[in-house]
């Protein structure tokens, strides 16, 4: 898993408030030679990864987490869910959740994560999106 700075909406937020958290991507790169309704093909052409990492616990929640696109960076002029994954116990630290983003999606000019039904105090989260999810597992010495 190669992660981009440019392609990470968090990175070790506290969990303490719903909304738009970190970053907001721009899919358009300005005005391409077909216009600004040109999207970006996220990935190009590979399957792309949307990623959740609770990196340190929480107390309260749980917590939907929500990959969006919209028409503005506050994700809420014609905001479309496109992925969510509900009811997070963010009393675990070090949990990974990684979604395929939607193949033929057209996505509005903004893409973020919002976070929403959380009442969690301290704790901490990064999001971020991937062309591939490292899903192994170190272990300790003579533990195979």
């Amino acid at each position: 898993m190669i992660l981009d700075e440019r392609t990470e909406f968090v990175d070790s937020l506290a969990l303490t408030t719903a909304g738009v958290k970190g970053d907001v991507y721009d899919t358009i790169s300005g005005t391409s030679q077909y216009g600004t309704s040109n999207f970006r093909d996220l990935g190009a052409g590979y399957p792309c990864f949307w990623v959740v990492t609770l990196e340190t616990a929480a107390t309260g929640g749980p917590a939907d987490f929500q990959l969006v696109t919209a028409d503005d960076t506050a994700l809420t002029t014609n905001a479309v869910i496109l992925a969510t994954i509900p009811g997070v116990v963010v009393t675990t630290a070090g949990q990974k959740f990684a979604m395929s983003l939607p193949s033929g999606q057209l996505y509005k000019q903004y893409l973020g994560v919002k976070v929403a039904g959380t009442a969690a105090t301290g704790g901490t989260f990064s999001s971020f999106l991937v062309l591939n999810v490292a899903n192994s597992r170190a272990y300790k010495d003579a533990n195979n």
